[in-house]
């Protein structure tokens, strides 16, 4: 079952979750279990696939060695590789001119052979970075005309990854959409915006603040969901969250050793949240498997020549 699925169930959030002294008990988001859970739903999809003589196919594309960046296309290869999704990795020097990239990025678009593309950003500052990638292969779900869908409330194309890891997270804890309050903190393209529409589209009342934001603990702290998603480390205290409130982290950092952190401030925020997601172990196991979800959903568009992406 989709999270589309779920939602229309219109679960109440399990209430019967409480210490001996009666008070709320934190329950922890964990990433690893929704995925593993989606998982098994993509499995079934695939077998679909393979009984049309239809196995998926991904270019990945980097350039230069964005060695940053590794550690997240690994996991993704791994889901791949656990599905059976095919995928080649065509790497290029960051000086490659634009002509030359350009006329590769059109062959795979054009070659039918490819349902999906997925390319590693930042580009060189010298390279066009819009509009490389047709709709219809964007798994992650950033194209302009993909995220445009999403404003008219249509669900059915690819969707921005993270965001939809976000949402199946809240599904998976039966976190009640309808009616709440979420604050976004973070206003990215990849991010924030698109998140902000999927949640205004399941009835959710959302404000987005991001880092300037003027005072954000106030904001923070009216939310009955939070989610961050800036890359500050340490934004979000204890003093930014009401009690019982439900928190999600999206943000990233690394510090000095390698260690990886996210936005809110675990060990304290814990304390007064009903549900949080950990860094790592939350929403970055889901997205990887959002991305093979979206390879999925592309070939099956491919298959049925669907018009949905043609211009209304």
């Amino acid at each position: 079952m989709t999270f589309y699925g779920w939602q229309r169930l219109k679960l109440e959030v399990n209430k019967s979750l409480l210490k001996n002294e009666g008070e709320a008990m934190t329950v922890l988001m964990v990433g690893k279990k929704v995925a593993k859970y989606k998982m098994e739903y993509l499995q079934d999809e695939m077998n679909y696939l393979r009984s049309k003589g239809i196995v998926p196919n991904v270019e990945i594309i980097r350039v230069g060695g964005k060695g940053d960046a590794r550690t997240y296309e690994n996991s993704i290869k791994k889901k791949f590789d656990y599905l059976g999704i095919r995928h080649h990795e065509s790497i290029f020097p960051e000086e490659i001119t634009d002509k030359v990239f350009l006329n590769f990025m059109k062959k795979k678009n054009e070659d039918d052979n490819i349902h999906g593309i997925l390319l590693f950003r930042p580009l060189p500052s010298h390279l066009t970075d819009h509009n490389l990638i047709v709709p219809e292969k964007d798994i992650e779900g950033t194209a302009p005309f993909n995220v445009g869908k999403i404003m008219n409330g249509k669900m059915n194309g690819l969707l921005a990854c993270t965001p939809l890891a976000v949402m199946e997270l809240l599904s998976y804890y039966r976190i009640v959409l309808q009616g709440a309050h979420v604050v976004i903190v973070g206003h990215s393209a990849v991010v924030g915006k698109p998140l902000s529409i999927m949640l205004l589209n399941h009835g959710a009342t959302v404000t987005i603040a991001h880092i300037y934001t003027k005072n954000l603990e106030e904001i923070t702290r009216e939310a009955d969901i939070v989610i961050s998603a800036t890359g500050k480390r340490g934004l979000i205290t204890k003093n930014h969250i009401k009690n019982g409130a439900v928190v999600v982290d999206v943000g990233i950092s690394v510090d000095e050793s390698g260690k990886v952190h996210g936005d809110v401030l675990f060990d304290e925020v814990i304390e007064k949240a009903s549900y949080i997601t950990p860094v790592p172990g939350g929403v970055g196991d889901v997205t990887t498997t959002m991305l093979a979800s979206q390879v999925l959903k592309a070939t099956k568009l491919a298959m049925s020549k669907s018009r949905e992406y043609q211009l209304q």
